[in-house]
């Protein structure tokens, strides 16, 4: 009997070299089929709601040729083997042999093409600027093609994407992670801006940088939850740290932070030397709408790395 499989994002439904024993039917989601060559991977399509997969590798009678891997939680219809088979058998054996035949040359030419694709990611850059060498599923400049064809609009999205040659499997992953960020992150004056940012950075010198580190994004953080939205001067204020680290209703310190960490925001230029005056009186300059902004960047390329922390994790 056929039967209802809820695949969560980020699973695979079956992976290459797997036996097959199914067949799906994609009632809602989307599924990314890949292939994995030399370290690497290549993708090979996307499939949505109301497609079939697993189907050729089943009636050729041979193991999976490719992988699926779900880009948003799916929700398939699993038809067993037998089930099918039992179906054929219903049928004359010159349809059997038919569709047995169909099968295998499709696969087989699917399989020629597919010598000739390239891995979709050798190697990228990470939002430091660094070049790093493995797969990675999504690079920082896809990151800023998906969001240069966001701010374009909806009605626009669908034909930029493409031409600035950003694939449907990471245009759907990309998609899914943006759904989870605030609005404020994902309104369209601030994508603009974080593309200026995030393109400036990528043609500075690794000691030019203003990215922050884990621990600098968790100072960052501390700040602008604390830092009242309506003080969204470019003014440059007075602001107490030490007020913050003397309230444990406010304070977002978890895991702990300690003083000497803040020095990164000093060092990058988000926050002015820190004047220490007493445990209770620290004071330094900060430009509200400065620290707001580079807490926003951050929680995108959180977004961007739990992407590829997934692909990997589930690879």
């Amino acid at each position: 009997m056929s039967k209802v499989v809820l695949l969560p994002q980020g699973q695979h439904l079956f992976s290459e070299g797997d036996e097959s024993k199914s067949v799906y039917l994609i009632k809602r989601g989307v599924l990314r089929i890949y292939k994995t060559r030399q370290g690497s991977q290549v993708d090979i399509e996307t499939l949505k709601g109301g497609q079939i997969v697993g189907e050729l590798a089943l009636f050729a009678n041979q193991p999976r040729s490719a992988s699926a891997q779900a880009l948003s939680e799916c929700e398939l219809i699993e038809v067993p083997q037998n089930l099918i088979e039992s179906t054929l058998d219903e049928n004359p054996e010159w349809f059997q042999i038919l569709v047995r035949t169909m099968a295998s040359r499709i696969r087989m030419s699917s399989n020629k093409i597919r010598l000739l694709e390239k891995p979709t990611t050798e190697s990228s850059t990470d939002a430091f600027g660094n070049t790093q060498s493995g797969y990675r599923f999504v690079s920082i400049q896809d990151l800023l093609k998906y969001v240069t064809a966001k701010i374009c609009g909806d009605l626009l999205y669908e034909k930029v994407g493409p031409l600035l040659g950003l694939s449907e499997a990471k245009s759907v992953a990309f998609h899914e992670a943006f759904r989870r960020l605030p609005s404020d992150v994902v309104a369209r004056p601030f994508l603009e801006k974080f593309v200026i940012f995030l393109s400036d950075e990528s043609k500075k010198s690794s000691a030019d940088h203003r990215l922050l580190s884990t621990r600098g994004v968790l100072c960052a953080h501390f700040i602008a939850q604390n830092l009242a939205e309506s003080a969204g001067s470019e003014i440059p204020m007075r602001f107490n740290l030490g007020s913050l680290f003397q309230s444990s209703g406010k304070a977002f310190a978890i895991p702990p932070l300690n003083l000497a960490e803040f020095q990164e925001l000093v060092d990058k230029r988000w926050i002015s030397p820190l004047e220490e005056i007493s445990v209770a009186e620290i004071y330094t300059q900060i430009n509200p709408v400065e620290i707001h902004f580079i807490s926003r960047v951050h929680k995108i390329i959180a977004e961007f790395d739990r992407i590829n922390e997934s692909i990997q994790r589930k690879t």
